[in-house]
């Protein structure tokens, strides 16, 4: 659950283990929280290493080796903040509208923008798009949103187009910024459109 852990209210009865990296919705890189339903405990395979045995971690109140401390500061900070700004219930709404604002505007864009993503499939945190017009006019969408301000927006390497991440640190007035970019970048440039 690394990119959407944090960003919606789940049943964690539903899963054995729940493993989320926290450089996504956590805090910085480092630090891995872990969820382990209780009877899973103490039944480790023989083959299993030392770093996977979560009995031995939980026998230790998680001190078992020597933990990171400034990150897992930062690890409470993060959640005393998301705490503050209204819990889970407070942050999946702020996810919803988020990504709802940006689907809309590709959605609306009549073909100027499309997302390679089954509606049914579509993630809330991160939305991959590209411009109608091909792999240039994604280049020149990337060139002037650089420009801006906005960083890290070129897709994956292997797929190419755009892709917004939107983690809980992005706000909703930042994706609004965003999509009035990509409005106005649409009007200025109807040569993509064909």
């Amino acid at each position: 659950m690394s990119s959407n852990i944090m960003t919606k209210v789940f049943d964690v009865t539903k899963f054995g283990v729940v493993i989320a990296c926290a450089q996504k919705n956590l805090g910085p890189a480092g630090i891995t929280a872990i969820i382990i339903r209780e009877d899973l405990l103490g039944k480790p395979s023989p083959l299993c290493p030392q770093v996977f045995d979560y009995t031995l971690f939980t026998q230790e109140n998680s001190l078992l080796n020597t933990p990171p401390t400034l990150i897992v500061y930062i690890f409470s900070l993060v959640l005393q903040w998301v705490k503050n700004q209204g819990g889970l219930v407070a942050m999946e709404a702020n996810s919803k509208a988020k990504s709802e604002l940006l689907y809309n505007v590709i959605e609306n864009s009549r073909g100027f923008y499309s997302c390679p993503v089954a509606k049914d499939s579509r993630s809330r945190i991160t939305v991959p798009f590209c411009l109608r017009a091909g792999a240039e006019a994604d280049k020149q969408f990337l060139k002037e949103a650089q420009d801006l301000g906005f960083l890290q927006l070129k897709g994956h390497r292997l797929v190419g187009g755009v892709r917004a991440a939107m983690y809980n640190a992005l706000t909703l007035d930042e994706v609004k910024i965003l999509v009035e970019f990509m409005t106005k970048f649409h009007e200025r440039n109807p040569q993509y459109s064909a």
